[in-house]
């Protein structure tokens, strides 16, 4: 039996990000990973890509979508920490003024490393109906 990322994701923190790594967890139509070069704010393609991500979670069943992860062959590799001033508060900001309706089953959770000061996000949506980029 595969392991999916909901049967081993019991807590949002580090150690099952890398669970998710040793157990080689595959992306599907409830999980995504993107590396930490996807949060660009700045950059409308990457921005408009990254909204056009959470709407189409919210309007399918949910699901999580991990900003600082590394995969190959849709499957994790690596934590990609994310070295910018970008906060849990700002990204909020960012989708409630770029979707519509806004996603109120949406929670962003930040997870840094004390070591590098790096972190990453983890968004966890619950099923909307028509979520749409404004």
């Amino acid at each position: 039996m595969r392991k999916t990322f909901y049967s081993i994701f019991n807590e949002v923190n580090i150690d099952s990000l890398e669970k998710a790594i040793d157990l080689k967890v595959k992306e599907d139509n409830k999980v995504a990973f993107y590396p930490a070069s996807f949060l660009d704010l700045e950059n409308s393609k990457k921005s408009d890509l990254l909204t056009s991500v959470v709407s189409s979670f919210a309007n399918s069943e949910g699901g999580i979508i991990i900003i600082g992860m590394k995969c190959q062959r849709k499957k994790a590799v690596s934590i990609d920490y994310i070295n910018s001033n970008i906060s849990q508060e700002r990204l909020k900001y960012f989708f409630e003024s770029s979707i519509y309706p806004i996603i109120d089953k949406l929670e962003i959770f930040e997870l840094g490393d004390l070591s590098t000061g790096g972190k990453v996000f983890v968004l966890s949506l619950i099923h909307i109906s028509q979520g749409i980029v404004r």
